[in-house]
């Protein structure tokens, strides 16, 4: 069902425009505050913001020789595949958002022609009762007093004209029951929604830059502990060399063999060190657009556990729900979903607008006529305004259109309760790997200043010959272990606490320890 209906608003001063009707009067006190009404309409968009991009960018130069994780992860969050993307997104939803905020405004349409206007004959011609042709009608002849060679001039191009017209429309839309509004609710709550997931690209690559820094001190903590192991073996070795030079009996030559093979151990173990500190520097490398040659130096060679108190499951789950930027994606959503289906509400009502007209037309060669709003196909001029009632009524399409509306807020909420359960799910488990790497930490700790203890007493005395090969290397494997086994756990306890503050909505930058 399709109605369609214009109401002419006329107090003997306003007329809609037809070029084939006459216009008497014309008040230009309203036509003056009509374009009053445009004019402040247009200033008004000009000096009304749109929201930003994106916040400026920290361009800071990199101290390669002061690193820290922080700084890693900055040069991370200023370019990164996600986020290139996520911006991009945010830039679609940004032209929604100028779309709504400018359909208020009025919409101006013109057209225009331009042809040529056939030539006419000049000369005017009269009936002479007087004559009568074959027929016995009046003759037709020219009329007096004109000159025949007019019309002698006359050829196929000489003589012809232009002939103009232009008309012009001007929307002001007035009343639309809230299509404009909750276009624009809907718009702003979607930019909000992108704004939120940008942030969520921009952080996305934090682990990684902590994973490669805390990587880079890990393996120049373990490169640090093979060298003081390999002094104990070279130490050993020696005193070994030494007593089989002097045939005390206390080795043999098969002890000599043992060590070599645990030397090699040792070294094929600092060689996968060694690999995984390259690997650690090409993510620095990388994450920060640094050269392959770049020499890196941290601000600390020290691994040490982050001092910051571990909080309760409940507090971390509580900040989670409350400020994680998917959440507020979410929430956002669900309010652009909810404009979207008033939107869809609104639709069946109609839309009155303010309509205002311009004509002009004009033909070089046509007959000049004294009054300019003559009935008169060639040359013409009319002006007016009127109020315009447009409705369209379709129950099936737009009845269609409110239930998918109203499907699509409910995929929002389902989405919404979805992601609530899966962060809640992600907190405990982090929570709890959390609390075991404290522990655990705390155990290893222990057992790494037992086992350095160990290798010092056995190391400090004069003849270790009488313990023998064996219990003169298990020290030195109980400190390798120990010790190893303590930084990678204090490297997992930092990672674990990093990614807590992240599940739960907080800027690990922030947090981490200047």
């Amino acid at each position: 069902m399709d109605l369609r209906r214009k109401f002419i608003f006329m107090n003997n001063h306003f007329q809609s425009f037809n070029p084939q009707r006459r216009v008497h009067r014309f008040n230009l006190s309203k036509v003056y505050f009509l374009y009053l009404v445009l004019v402040s309409f247009s200033v008004s968009n000009l000096l009304y913001p749109t929201q930003c991009l994106s916040k400026e960018r920290n361009t800071a130069t990199l101290d390669t020789q002061k690193l820290t994780p922080q700084a890693i992860a900055q040069c991370a969050r200023q370019d990164n595949p996600a986020l290139r993307i996520a911006l991009s997104q945010l830039e679609q939803a940004k032209s929604q958002v100028t779309l709504a905020e400018n359909s208020f405004l009025p919409s101006l349409n013109i057209d225009s022609i331009l042809a040529p206007l056939p030539a006419r004959r000049l000369l005017k011609y009269c009936v002479n009762p007087t004559s009568t042709n074959g027929d016995g009608l009046s003759s037709v002849v020219v009329c007096p007093n004109q000159d025949i060679q007019d019309d002698a001039r006359l050829s196929d191009v000489d003589g012809m004209g232009v002939f103009t017209r232009t008309t012009a429309t001007l929307t002001l839309p007035l009343i639309t029951f809230g299509k404009l509004s909750n276009g624009k609710k809907a718009a702003i709550s979607g930019f909000s929604a992108y704004q939120s997931l940008s942030k969520v690209a921009k952080r996305q690559f934090d682990q990684l830059a902590f994973q490669a820094f805390y990587g880079f001190i890990l393996t120049h903590r373990a490169q640090r502990v093979f060298r003081k192991a390999e002094r104990y073996l070279k130490k050993i070795r020696k005193r070994i060399e030494k007593n089989l030079k002097d045939e005390t009996g206390q080795y043999t030559s098969n002890d000599l063999s043992k060590l070599s093979i645990k030397e090699v151990e040792l070294n094929i173990a600092a060689t996968d060190v060694h690999a995984q500190r390259q690997t650690a520097i090409q993510g620095i490398q990388l994450s920060c657009k640094l050269e392959a040659n770049t020499k890196l130096k941290p601000q600390s060679n020290k691994l040490k556990m982050l001092k910051t108190e571990i909080e309760t499951k409940e507090i971390y789950l509580a900040r989670a729900l409350k400020q994680r930027a998917e959440m507020q994606a979410a929430r956002q959503q669900i309010l652009a979903r909810e404009a979207l289906r008033a939107q869809a509400l609104s639709n069946f009502f109609p839309n009155i607008a303010l309509i205002g007209t311009f004509g002009f037309a004009r033909g070089t060669s046509a007959e000049d006529n004294p009054d300019p709003f003559a009935n008169d196909p060639f040359n013409a001029l009319g002006y007016g305004a009127y109020l315009g009632l447009s409705w369209r009524l379709n129950f099936a399409q737009l009845g269609s259109r409110l239930q998918a509306s109203e499907a699509n807020l409910a995929k929002a909420k389902a989405e919404l309760y979805g992601l609530e359960q899966q962060i809640i799910l992600e907190i405990n488990q982090q929570y709890q790997e959390l609390v075991r790497r404290r522990d655990t930490l705390k155990l290893r700790d222990q057992a790494r200043i037992q086992a350095k203890k160990w290798v010092t007493s056995v190391m400090l005395k004069k003849d270790i010959g009488l313990l023998g090969l064996q219990a003169s290397l298990e020290p030195i494997n109980a400190y390798l272990k120990t010790s190893l086994d303590y930084d990678r756990d204090v490297y997992e306890y930092n990672l674990a606490l990093t990614r807590m503050w992240s599940l739960s909505g907080d800027d690990p930058l922030t947090l981490l320890p200047k």
